[in-house]
């Protein structure tokens, strides 16, 4: 052989050690620990996202531009922050919750009145392309502030709203898969709002807001039953911190491991100090493992296909690192 060819063989070596020492060092980041690289740069709150199957990441909230780019409240990113330009629903007013569904379509709810040029009141159905499905239309009378499908293809949707449709219900209700709501299904809540909705795998779900007394007294956080009652042998206590921007719990994420991702506006949950976002093991207790230290809000929680978290809301800052309303967590 060659001393050219032994030459390039040591440097293709050297290159394939520092490639795996990169990957390695990738695999190993702590959990919690902020991705440096993604970056969107949004002008306003972010208040929802959910990441597609392709890893792209549709978000909602109240910005009106993403790095120099015009997006009015909603828009989607590639894998690595940038904008996808193919996508532009333009919502009249703020959007605080996207669900993804399969096929590619989506449903949002907030305050709008208009999205992607079509009269929609606080809740509608998006298509892959931005465009708005013109037989999904259950007419909220006021906020849409979260959105969950359950396993059999009902909605449940969350917020402040008293009627949908011609039917009453405070803060929570379950509509059928083509938005007709559910006669069968009674709230609970009695004050406040909801924020989030969790279908956990028990067939339960676990809710979140700015309630103080749901069913036998459970404040910002409760699990309640197929029928819309509440749970309550699930009672995990939250913080009432002064308020910066609206305290409660604004996100539930449930792992695989069926360990539960809290996240809102508190300074304690359980008894245990945690700046607004927390991981709850399954019977309630904290992760003592898991302290990201996000300020001063959090309002979304997402996790992609890799195990990794995306965050978004009102934070500045995230383990002491700047970022404003985005983030990505390992």
């Amino acid at each position: 052989m060659s001393a050219g060819n032994q030459l390039l063989k040591s440097v293709a070596r050297v290159c394939q050690a520092i490639l795996l020492i990169m990957l390695l060092g990738e695999s190993r980041a702590a959990p919690g620990v902020l991705d440096a690289q993604f970056n969107p740069n949004a002008n306003g709150t972010v208040r929802s996202l959910s990441a597609q199957p392709d890893g792209k990441v549709v978000i909602g909230g109240e910005f009106s531009l993403l790095g120099a780019s015009i997006r009015n409240r909603m828009a989607r990113l590639n894998t690595d922050g940038s904008l996808d330009a193919g996508f532009n629903p333009d919502a009249d007013n703020i959007v605080y919750a996207i669900y993804m569904q399969p096929r590619g379509t989506m449903l949002a709810g907030g305050d709008f009145t208009m999205i992607g040029g079509v009269v929609r009141n606080r809740i509608a159905k998006i298509n892959a392309d931005g465009s708005v499905d013109p037989f999904f239309n259950p007419n909220a009378d006021g906020r849409i502030g979260c959105i969950a499908t359950l396993p059999n293809g009902k909605i449940l949707v969350g917020g402040s709203f008293t009627k949908i449709g011609s039917q009453s219900g405070r803060g929570l209700m379950r509509l059928s898969a083509d938005g007709v709501p559910d006669e069968t299904f009674t709230s609970s809540l009695d004050t406040g709002s909801i924020f989030t909705i969790a279908p956990l795998a028990s067939g339960k779900v676990l809710i979140g807001g700015s309630f103080t007394t749901a069913g036998s007294g459970q404040s910002y956080l409760a699990r309640i039953n197929a029928d819309g009652s509440i749970d309550s042998t699930f009672n995990v206590p939250v913080s009432e911190v002064s308020q910066v921007y609206r305290r409660g719990v604004y996100a539930i994420l449930e792992q695989p491991d069926g360990k539960l991702l809290i996240g809102g506006e508190f300074d304690t949950i359980g008894g245990i100090s945690r700046n607004n976002l927390a991981r709850l093991n399954a019977n309630g207790t904290v992760d003592a493992t898991f302290n990201p230290n996000v300020n001063p809000a959090l309002r979304s929680i997402s996790q992609q296909s890799d195990g990794k978290l995306l965050i978004s809301g009102h934070f500045t800052t995230v383990g002491g690192v700047a970022r404003t309303s985005i983030a990505r967590l390992n």
